[in-house]
């Protein structure tokens, strides 16, 4: 018994010291567009919260949003990455678009139209030393190819610090209308 005891004391402290080495993860809200409560910068080292830092002082996302409302095709070309994966699901049907796609919804042709762009339950985590993970839930009122779209969306969008600026290498949404037991918007 006595060797028990001495076994599952060294465990607890072994366990003690390990989960204060383990970084513990705080968090930080920002200021975005489309989203009253911002969106919680999450982050586990002082690294991690300047890489969070930097990107929101880059105002790419405030960019990004205004470009998409005013319909503005340069400001989107300079703002996404030349070999982003965008990856989406519109009325049921899949979608997935290289630079050249996305560029060609918008500008004079404008198979896109956004005349609301809303957002909430944004996370922001830092992956790697020059990527940031944005994820959430949107309820944007649009029009894509004469149809009317006014439902929720899942989504994540993955920003990337690329030739000294940062840009959008992975965009994926998708449509849905409720959510499975145990999941989060």
């Amino acid at each position: 018994m006595n060797r028990q005891f001495l076994l599952v004391t060294a465990l607890l402290l072994a366990a003690t010291e390990y989960a204060h080495g383990q970084s513990t993860t705080q968090s930080k809200i920002y200021p975005i567009p489309g989203a009253p409560s911002g969106a919680t910068g999450e982050y586990e080292t002082p690294e991690q919260l300047k890489v969070l830092e930097e990107f929101h002082e880059s105002k790419l996302l405030e960019n990004f949003d205004h470009a998409l409302l005013t319909n503005d095709k340069a400001a989107l070309d300079r703002m996404i990455s030349d070999h982003v994966l965008w990856i989406g699901e519109r009325f049921g049907k899949g979608e997935n678009l290289t630079k050249a796609g996305v560029l060609a919804s918008f500008g004079e042709k404008k198979t896109v139209s956004i005349s609301a762009h809303t957002r909430d339950h944004v996370r922001l985590r830092v992956m790697g030393k020059e990527s940031v993970l944005m994820t959430g839930n949107s309820t944007s009122v649009l029009t894509i190819q004469g149809k009317l779209s006014h439902t929720n969306r899942l989504f994540a969008v993955v920003y990337t610090k690329l030739d000294g600026r940062w840009q959008c290498t992975l965009h994926t949404i998708m449509d849905y209308d409720g959510l499975l037991a145990g999941s989060q918007p």
